[in-house]
């Protein structure tokens, strides 16, 4: 979440050598300079139904990221959520830049 003022970033980048994904890959990733993660929370980001803040108001289900997990695995890749110093939070995708054998995962 970012407050008023904030900003949000997209950004693509070749990455090599990731650990779950075969071969070369691409990055895509959202940055954010919100308050990053709760603790414990980037292990838990792409649970289903997870929402790291429970005094959060708003709409949302906390399905999001883990639909966005479940995508980049279908795809033969991952997902990573991450906190960045001193704040902010980073969310990538992770694909190959080949498919895996048999096309995408069901």
């Amino acid at each position: 979440m970012v407050a008023s003022g904030g900003s949000i970033r997209l950004e693509a980048r070749r990455a090599d050598r990731v650990a779950g994904v075969d071969g070369p890959a691409i990055a895509f990733s959202v940055l954010d300079d919100g308050p990053g993660f709760a603790p414990g929370g980037t292990a838990r980001a792409f649970e289903r139904f997870y929402r790291g803040d429970p005094s959060r108001t708003g709409s949302g289900s906390g399905l999001g990221l883990s639909i966005v997990r479940e995508l980049a695995i279908a795809h033969g890749g991952i997902a990573i959520a991450e906190n960045l110093s001193p704040r902010g939070a980073r969310v990538s995708v992770v694909l190959p830049v080949q498919p895996p054998p048999g096309g995408a995962r069901a």
